[in-house]
């Protein structure tokens, strides 16, 4: 799905809610002085140990033996790289400190839009014959 985010977009998948993190440094760089690339955020040590505690707390919060990733670089088409959420979050905020206040605005007001969107139509599915069938 496509997130507006300044005036573009950032794809954000569905089966994992991972978003292309390539997409949110094109956007830096075309609004910014400063040009960065996505290898030193891979090579700074913060992010590594983020990297460790963020893998360390996805695996051992599941039942089971997945293991889960924090982040995935595909070729080709819908390729990019791809970042956890939180891995996200960790990555704007490494861009600039605006970027992070933009970003931390922008997934808390998606929240609340979506919270709101879900009460505003709670009483309708609840009035909905399929609501009233499963009641």
């Amino acid at each position: 799905m496509k997130r507006e985010f300044m005036d573009s977009q950032i794809t954000q998948r569905t089966k994992d809610k991972f978003f292309n993190a390539n997409e949110l440094l094109s956007i830096f760089n075309n609004n910014s002085d400063k040009k960065k690339q996505i290898y030193h955020f891979w090579d700074n040590q913060s992010t590594k140990e983020f990297i460790e505690v963020l893998e360390n707390d996805l695996n051992y919060n599941t039942r089971n033996s997945v293991y889960l990733k924090t982040h995935e670089s595909i070729r080709g088409k819908g390729g990019g790289t791809w970042m956890h959420p939180y891995l996200f979050v960790k990555f704007a905020m490494w861009l600039s400190p605006q970027f992070e206040l933009s970003i931390i605005k922008w997934v808390y007001d998606n929240l609340i839009e979506v919270r709101n969107q879900a009460g505003d139509y709670y009483k309708q599915m609840c009035d909905s014959k399929i609501g009233r069938a499963h009641v």
